[in-house]
């Protein structure tokens, strides 16, 4: 595909390639207020039940990087449709499950299917939009996991509430949101066909070639730079999806209802795109991306730490959280606009967003099962502040060494050397 002919074409494209990622990113935030029914009616405990959202990323943590790669061998249109359709398989098998085993095998599925549908975004944006206006899209493109993840935990509560009118008490009130979810990605697939016509060509350099495919791959696995953002968005993403996917649990045991418990914990997840706008212009304007990076990984630090602290009153842990999730939004928007810099090529963007999303995907496997735990050992959250402290810090010492590649004189050298 080449770069639309008009400016409105472009970011009709573009706005459309934004709006499946954010459907897509509904599947992630549609459980967190399901998830204690899901636990109930499964028989599962909190800990068991933590690894239905670290499922979702099975996908990426498995193989982001080989599936970005057959992004760019098989085409970024056709990839997107094929995560569509897993994610709908996904869906159905949620709906007949009967046991707590086929909850989790449809939320795997459903991951890849995610993981499908987001890898090709980045690159089909840079594919379709001029380089002026790019890094701002890329920037952008952060925000569709903070809003779909809001719209979800925003429209959940009321679904399984009008469900559970329509259906009766004997239906589980889940079952509307994983529906209402299905509906969408089917419109989703119907809207890529119609504004995206003409599937994304295969990368030229890849020319049907199996072991040029097998060299690209190689050579991003063995490149550092890739491998740096991997492991920043790793520590990122499991430490805000920990945050933010306990945060209804922890306002239904201070006593709000469900419906507040998920109102207020899709503003801290909304208010995230805020932080990945800015990274798009902040980094057209020039700032050094480690700088903002380690401004955010300190936010990070502080908020981890505060949300968790149960000697605070809760109207200052809960703003406490939203002004870092406002801060911390620069992570994400600054990862996106520098994976294509920090890909060794044009060819092999789609496998370095991929890297990076697997590490992301990894971090979000790992961490909300490991914090649950570390509640459950002290009968609460208090722990869970140390833990994700110290990742926090571990995103604090990456990003310094992204300040440092990027200093003036320092960003090709660094390029040159992968």
């Amino acid at each position: 595909m080449t770069k639309c002919t008009t400016d409105r074409q472009a970011a009709l494209a573009a706005a459309t390639v934004l709006i499946i990622g954010m459907v897509a990113a509904v599947g992630a935030g549609k459980l967190p207020p399901a998830l204690m029914l899901l636990a109930a009616q499964f028989d599962m405990t909190l800990f068991e039940a933590s690894f239905l959202i670290g499922l979702f990323q099975f996908g990426g943590a498995l193989g982001g990087v080989f599936f970005g790669t057959l992004a760019d061998r098989f085409g970024h249109r056709n990839i997107m449709q094929a995560g569509m359709a897993m994610t709908l398989v996904g869906i159905v098998l949620a709906l007949s499950a009967q046991s707590s085993t086929q909850l989790l095998v449809s939320r795997a599925i459903e991951s890849i299917g995610f993981m499908f549908t987001v890898l090709p975004g980045p690159a089909v944006l840079r594919q379709v939009i001029a380089p002026a206006r790019l890094k701002l899209w890329l920037g952008g493109w952060g925000t569709y996991m903070p809003v779909g993840f809001a719209l979800a935990l925003l429209a959940g509560p009321w679904l399984m509430q009008a469900g559970a009118r329509l259906t009766g008490a004997g239906q589980p009130q889940w079952a509307a949101v994983w529906g209402a979810h299905g509906l969408l990605i089917i419109m989703c697939w119907v809207a890529l066909r119609l504004i995206l016509p003409i599937p994304v060509a295969r990368t030229d350099s890849y020319a049907g070639a199996a072991p040029r495919f097998v060299s690209l791959l190689s050579r991003t696995l063995r490149s550092r730079g890739p491998w740096l953002l991997a492991g920043l968005f790793a520590a990122y993403a499991g430490q805000y999806l920990s945050i933010v996917s306990f945060l209804p649990t922890i306002y239904e045991q201070a006593g709000l209802s469900l419906a507040a418990a998920g109102a207020l914990t899709a503003l801290v997840a909304g208010i995230n795109l805020f932080g990945n706008l800015a990274a798009g212009r902040l980094t057209q304007r020039g700032i050094n991306p480690g700088a903002m990076l380690m401004l955010a990984s300190i936010a990070l630090l502080l908020g981890a730490w505060l949300v968790f602290l149960t000697e605070l009153s809760f109207a200052v842990r809960y703003a406490c959280v939203v002004a870092m999730s406002a801060c911390i939004g620069l992570i994400p928007g600054t990862l996106f606009v520098l994976a294509p810099r920090y890909a060794l090529d044009t060819a092999t963007v789609s496998s370095t967003v991929g890297l990076m999303q697997q590490g992301s995907s990894a971090g979000q496997l790992l961490l909300p099962p490991l914090v649950a735990w570390s509640a459950g050992l002290a009968g609460g959250w208090s722990n869970a502040g140390w833990v994700l402290g110290a990742m926090a810090l571990l995103n604090l010492l990456l990003a310094a060494v992204i300040w440092l590649r990027e200093r003036p004189g320092q960003t090709d050298a660094a390029q040159a050397n992968g």
